[in-house]
């Protein structure tokens, strides 16, 4: 999943996410996929979704100047 939960990253920032923002989004599917009751967050777009909806609300995206 690491080079899959940065795809969002890459599209919205046009940037590879740093250290930080790497490790908060892994430690962010996996808590949605417990939430779920799933054992990871494999394909279910649930829980894309979900991190999808966190990466459009971050400042750096929604900042217009």
């Amino acid at each position: 999943p690491l080079a899959t939960s940065s795809a969002p990253m890459n599209k919205a920032f046009s940037r590879e996410p740093g250290t930080a923002e790497m490790s908060s989004a892994l430690a962010f599917l996996d808590q949605q996929a417990r939430e779920y009751g799933l054992a990871t967050a494999g394909d279910d777009e649930r829980v894309w979704a979900d991190l999808g909806h966190v990466v459009f609300n971050v400042k750096e995206f929604v900042l217009i100047e």
